[in-house]
């Protein structure tokens, strides 16, 4: 089984011309990608997306996409949590502080319940 697994990492940077700047407060960053079932590249919708620890979280849409802000930005790593019924749960780290965008490609879970009552019909190459 191939998890697909792309990330692009967006980050700000601040230059001082004169000497470090000054500290500022730790601002709020956003994740935001697309699913799609790996087998097909078929987008998942009504997945589930979490950034574990903060109860923050959205569902993707019909092309799979989804978006978070508001996510605490600290300079520590972002655990993101994907779950969807017809596929396997997948975490995703991060380690950059800034903006990120992911693209994941979801394993589908053909033993799962759902499967079996043929409720992912069109994932999974069925």
């Amino acid at each position: 089984m191939t998890r697909i697994l792309r990330l692009v990492v967006l980050a700000t940077a601040s230059l001082a011309l004169y000497g470090a700047a000054p500290a500022a407060a730790p601002a709020d960053r956003a994740v935001a990608g697309r699913l799609f079932d790996a087998a097909t590249g078929l987008p998942v919708q009504a997945a589930q997306v979490s950034v574990i620890g903060t109860g923050q979280g959205s569902l993707t849409d019909q092309e799979g996409r989804f978006l978070i802000r508001g996510v605490p930005e600290g300079g520590e790593s972002v655990v993101v949590l994907l779950h969807h019924p017809c596929f396997h749960p997948t975490r995703v780290e991060v380690a950059d502080p800034g903006d990120v965008v992911l693209e994941v490609g979801l394993p589908f879970r053909p033993e799962g319940p759902e499967a079996r009552l043929g409720q992912c019909s069109g994932y999974g190459g069925r």
